[in-house]
């Protein structure tokens, strides 16, 4: 019996029983995962690459590796072996940096050679050549990402306070809410570098992999916010006094997040004012007030003549409050509402 199977990179492959058996591993008795841990460049050893996994842990940039050679190889598969012997191998890239295949004597590589991040390469080897002159031709099967990442993690507030700038730690923003108070002044909150933050959350673990992110501005002066190292914050950058902020953190590299801002809103702070005179304009103390803020009044309690007009907001001062200006022979007293 013969099975025809398509390869991404030879296209139709014969495969015979016995061929096929052995990529089931049939012939391997079972699967035997190997872990590699080289630093940098390795070797995919005819002992890894023959049981069947092999886990790659240990680079901390762009890294090859390099098969055994195809004497090795069959050597290792023991006596007896005859052209068209196969195996199978997964080969699983657990590091946050793509895996080049070089081809070790003897050997040939499918065109797919690159093992991208967090990612598990599937490949089958046929044995071919002579006793004395053997080799071996890898065939690429798949490759598929060793996790699924979710889009959103369990929120956990962290205040972050200080009158100064600040840095907005990985373990914040992993949190999942940041609640700023305590400035007094205008100020820059700086994000931790992308390393910190992808290793403090395995939701971001696989490339493409996504968290929502709120930063909660509870003072009365606006922040900026600036990406750390491999942090590119986008979209929306300040954050308004008495204001928040949703941001989508996606992993697109090794080492490199994007900050992409989606949606933004005020807390609105409430109040009453005094009641007008109908001729000075009547001061509202409320320090939450901002050189922003857009103030609104809509009438609360009906005193002397209402005019047909809305009272006009006449100064506003920062941190302090405002002044409100009546018609003449309107003495209403009126809600308030700031928002940023």
């Amino acid at each position: 019996m013969k099975l025809i199977v398509w390869s991404p990179d030879k296209g139709d492959v014969v495969l015979d029983a016995a061929t096929l058996l052995a990529i089931l591993g049939g012939d391997q008795g079972g699967l035997l995962e190997t872990a590699i841990a080289t630093a940098g460049d390795g070797v995919l050893t005819a002992a890894a690459l023959l049981g069947g996994v092999v886990l790659r842990t240990g680079p901390s940039a762009a890294f090859s590796d390099t098969t055994a050679t195809a004497a090795q190889i069959v050597a290792a598969l023991g006596e007896n072996i005859s052209v068209g012997e196969a195996f199978s191998v997964q080969l699983k890239n657990n590091t946050g940096f793509p895996q080049t295949l070089v081809a070790g004597a003897g050997v040939t590589l499918p065109a797919t050679v690159i093992v991208p991040a967090f990612s598990a390469g599937n490949y089958f080897g046929k044995v071919g050549g002579t006793q004395t002159a053997p080799t071996v031709t890898l065939y690429h099967v798949s490759t598929v990402p060793l996790r699924v990442a979710p889009s959103v993690t369990a929120p956990m507030a962290t205040a972050l306070g200080g009158t100064g700038n600040a840095t907005i730690t990985a373990a914040g923003v992993n949190g999942g809410v940041t609640t700023r108070t305590a400035q007094t002044a205008a100020r820059t909150d700086t994000t931790d570098t992308a390393v910190a933050i992808i290793a403090g959350n395995p939701a971001l673990g696989a490339i493409s992999g996504s968290v929502e992110y709120r930063y909660v501005n509870n003072g009365n002066f606006p922040i900026t916010l600036a990406g750390g190292v491999g942090v590119t914050v986008s979209n929306v950058t300040v954050i308004p006094a008495n204001s928040w902020a949703r941001f989508l953190i996606s992993r697109d590299g090794a080492a490199t997040v994007t900050m992409v801002g989606v949606e933004q809103g005020y807390f609105p702070s409430v109040g009453v004012t005094p009641a007008l005179n109908g001729a000075t304009p009547v001061t509202v103390v409320d320090a939450r007030v901002t050189a922003g803020s857009n103030v609104t009044l809509t009438l609360k309690t009906v005193g002397g003549t209402v005019s047909p007009n809305a009272p006009n907001i006449i100064t506003i001062t920062p941190q302090t409050g405002f002044t409100v200006a009546g018609t003449a022979g309107d003495t209403s007293v009126y809600n308030y509402e700031i928002r940023g």
